[in-house]
């Protein structure tokens, strides 16, 4: 008797849980304004490459926009060292430009 009561008990959280009710709730999240993406890994022996973008919004499902138009100055030990060139999708570098381990780098991006 206790089996069967604890079966009906089973069948009935289940019919309970699998046919309860659903409602779609639409909510308007506003679209945040686009901010600049910059991403490097700085390594031994290889070019200097950065590579610029813009955010996008999450809910949005185009592609980043690639950014081909920015003046990008690459500072070492706080000295300007060089401004790099747009080669191709976003990215920046120029060539021959390897970093050295120790060094501090950082960079200064403008968009035209």
């Amino acid at each position: 008797m206790i089996k069967l009561l604890n079966k009906q008990k089973l069948i009935f959280i289940l019919l309970v849980t699998l046919l309860s009710c659903e409602k779609e709730a639409y909510i308007k999240i506003p679209q945040p304004t686009p901010r600049l993406v910059i991403n490097s890994i700085l390594i031994p022996n290889q070019d200097i490459e950065i590579y610029i973008t813009e955010s996008k919004y999450a809910l949005n499902d185009e592609k980043n926009r690639i950014i081909t138009d920015a003046t990008v100055k690459l500072f070492c030990n706080d000295q300007y060292l060089i401004s790099l060139t747009h080669t191709k999708n976003g990215i920046y570098t120029h060539k021959g430009l390897k970093p050295i381990s120790g060094n501090t780098y950082s960079i200064e991006v403008l968009i035209l």
